[in-house]
């Protein structure tokens, strides 16, 4: 029978470089790295085998600077990983780590932070950065869905139209549009130490120029149509 592999797991042991996701940290004593690791292999391989998995990344300390290892641990939705979060296999693994290295920190990763994960860096996003964002993303799909899908359904109870509505808007947020956006202004929301207030400045204004000629477009249409 063949070994299984880190990569059967979805496990990635990153070297110190530079969804819904729990985010763990812990100091483990040097001398110690591979019993830990084989730890993290265990705890991989259970979280594994539960549905909406997506893969485990462990990411080594950085000597002098960043003492602890973290680990992001990816599934598909909420409900998956907070399946998993409550788990007697989690809670197994956990008490067999508190036993053999001692606490840990942890943290869920969800709401407006999932759609920006995939921005990294080593500061937290502002919130009014992310704010910005995904009002830079909700409006146009927001205007858009009223004026050109919302009158087909005028025929339908208010209530059931506005739940299409915003189950429409919500789910071309979460796939389309956000990882879209968030890649355009990953300058903007991470912005390097080198680039600091201009970046800022710049996609402030960009996001609200943007905003602007929209609201002008849709207001150019929205009077349009009403003309006709």
């Amino acid at each position: 029978m063949s070994q299984i592999t880190d990569q059967d797991l979805g496990l990635d042991i990153i070297a110190a470089k530079s969804r819904y996701t729990a985010i763990v940290t812990q100091r483990i004593d040097p001398n110690r790295r591979d019993d830990y690791l084989q730890w993290q292999r265990g705890i991989t391989a259970a979280a594994s085998t539960f549905p909406g998995y997506v893969k485990t990344e462990v990411f080594e300390p950085i000597p002098n600077l960043i003492p602890e290892w973290v680990t992001l641990v990816h599934f598909k939705d909420n409900e998956s990983l907070e399946n998993w979060i409550n788990s007697d296999e989690r809670k197994h693994w956990t008490e067999t780590f508190h036993q053999d290295f001692g606490a840990y920190d942890f943290q869920k990763l969800g709401g407006l932070d999932a759609w920006f994960s995939s921005v990294t860096g080593s500061a937290p996003i502002p919130d009014w950065r992310m704010a910005a964002t995904v009002v830079l993303a909700l409006y146009p799909t927001v205007m858009l869905w009223t004026l050109y899908v919302s009158p087909h359904l005028a025929s339908l109870p208010f209530a059931a139209s506005m739940l299409i509505g915003n189950i429409a808007s919500v789910s071309i947020l979460q796939w389309i549009l956000m990882p879209a956006v968030t890649r355009v202004l990953s300058f903007w929301l991470q912005p390097t130490r080198s680039a600091g207030r201009a970046a800022t400045i710049a996609g402030f204004v960009a996001i609200v120029v943007t905003l602007g000629g929209l609201a002008w477009i849709f207001e150019t249409i929205g009077s349009g149509a009403a003309d006709l």
